[in-house]
């Protein structure tokens, strides 16, 4: 297992197995809020229509609080939320007021008692914990990471959920201004501690020195500290199965392929024979079915797709349509996030229902999906130009950069970024010609300003 940590315009986190990634994360950085964090909100105004309050979360952020019974709060009133749901777009971030803080072994919120989780093994658990009787005042609900903690590690993820809360409940008293008092700590890190419960080995790769001191106390085989302008995902080649994952299109290894389409009620995969597609016989029907399922659930997993999926399978025979969903089940009960497959349609189609958990890529990495590709977000498009800038050394001669024209709309942004480093950088927009590279869409580079631009293979 090799873990990738890497610190850019996103916190990405990108997991590694016999060289093919299995698993990634993306994160906002700087003061963009993100699920999970809880805040000390002013009440900016009340939608009673909507029954809804308007807060103000400090750094320019602003949260939507539904009213569901209970007093309601006056303009003014600071109250503490905790995120539910990132902002997307026109929309803002919802907030509750109800606050659930999290560890990979158990969650701790306001009530009373001791809960498992149907994930949970009762008898281990018992014989290996014994009877837990909770903290004072909170309710602890002990999830699936339990199976594979000690007691002394499950103890100290109690400990620190316990003293998160009341540190909370300490600078709600005393804090008047809006602001941000509680961050869940890095997908990193906590995927380093799921790796090490369970007993497997892993190295690391990061750019970032202060998290390559914090994951040292998980355990790590080797850790790899990297410059701070390098990329461990590039140097790793993880960057260009990041870029591929702009494609709706995703070749099987058997010679079939996917489509995958995004849009705002499901998440619509189809499974496609490709040549051969009409003449498999149907024991190679159902290989391409079970081939495609395990690429659809790993595509699933890396652009984070969440609500309903549906997987077009070829048809197939009834007796194979069985086995098929009974694979189906058991590779969504190994899924980290919570993932239910239901019995196939009578037109053998496979739903899949998925958790939420952050943003899909989409709306991340990338921008809102038209037909093809996705073009790329300003932020991602612009690391991308930096680390090809540091890579060819000539950023400080006169260089014209030469983008699609889709992208000219963020020019002022990109200008005023990339002149900081480089002032010898200019761009120019233009529309791809035929045979032109197009992934990434930075495909022509020339020396000198007005000299007609070469290609330069990015």
């Amino acid at each position: 297992m090799i873990l990738v940590h890497e610190r850019g315009p996103f916190l990405r986190t990108a997991l590694l197995s016999q060289g093919r990634l299995v698993h990634l994360w993306v994160e906002p950085c700087g003061p963009l809020v993100r699920v999970g964090e809880v805040y000390l909100g002013i009440v900016k105004s009340l939608a009673r229509a909507q029954k809804a309050a308007f807060l103000d979360l400090g750094d320019g952020q602003s949260g939507y609080l539904p009213l569901r019974g209970g007093p309601e709060p006056r303009v003014g009133d600071a109250l503490t939320v905790q995120i539910q749901r990132s902002p997307c777009g026109e929309k803002k971030a919802k907030v509750s007021r109800q606050i659930v803080l999290s560890e990979d072994a158990l969650v701790l919120k306001k009530g009373e008692g001791v809960a498992l989780a149907k994930d949970v093994k009762r008898n281990r658990f018992l014989k290996e914990h014994g009877v837990k009787t909770g903290h004072e005042g909170f309710l602890t609900i002990y999830r699936a990471g339990a199976n594979y903690c000690d007691r002394a590690a499950l103890e100290g993820q109690e400990e620190k959920l316990v003293h998160a809360f009341r540190a909370l409940e300490g600078v709600e008293r005393t804090r008047r201004g809006p602001g941000r008092l509680w961050r869940p700590e890095p997908q990193a890190l906590s995927l380093a501690r799921r790796l090490r419960n369970r007993g497997l080995s892993f190295e690391v790769w990061t750019n970032e020195a202060a998290f390559s001191k914090e994951i040292t106390a998980y355990g790590p085989k080797t850790v790899h500290l990297l410059p701070k302008e390098s990329s461990p995902l590039a140097d790793l080649g993880v960057e260009e199965e990041i870029l591929a994952l702009r494609s709706a299109r995703v070749p099987l290894p058997g010679g079939g392929n996917l489509c995958i389409q995004e849009t705002e009620a499901m998440a619509v995969i189809d499974v496609n024979g490709g040549a051969q597609g009409g003449n498999l016989e149907p024991l190679g029907i159902a290989a391409l079915n079970e081939e495609a399922l395990k690429e659809a659930l790993r595509q699933i997993r890396l652009r984070n797709l969440s609500g309903l999926i549906v997987l077009d399978c070829v048809e197939m025979e009834e007796e194979s349509a069985q086995a098929f969903f009974a694979k189906a089940q058991a590779l969504c009960r190994a899924e980290d996030v919570h993932t239910r497959v239901y019995p196939l349609t009578s037109l053998q189609r496979l739903e899949i229902s998925r958790q939420k958990k952050g943003l899909p890529l989409s709306k991340t990495l990338f921008q809102a999906p038209p037909p093809g590709a996705l073009p790329l977000s300003r932020e991602y498009l612009l690391y991308l130009l930096m680390a090809h800038l540091r890579v060819r050394g000539d950023g400080a001669q006169k260089t014209t950069v030469t983008l699609q024209a889709e992208y000219e709309r963020h020019r002022v942004f990109l200008q005023q970024a990339l002149t900081q480093e480089w002032p010898g950088v200019r761009l120019a927009f233009k529309d791809p010609e035929d045979g032109d590279s197009q992934d990434p869409p930075l495909y022509r580079m020339s020396a000198r300003w007005g000299e007609e631009p070469a290609k330069a293979g990015a």
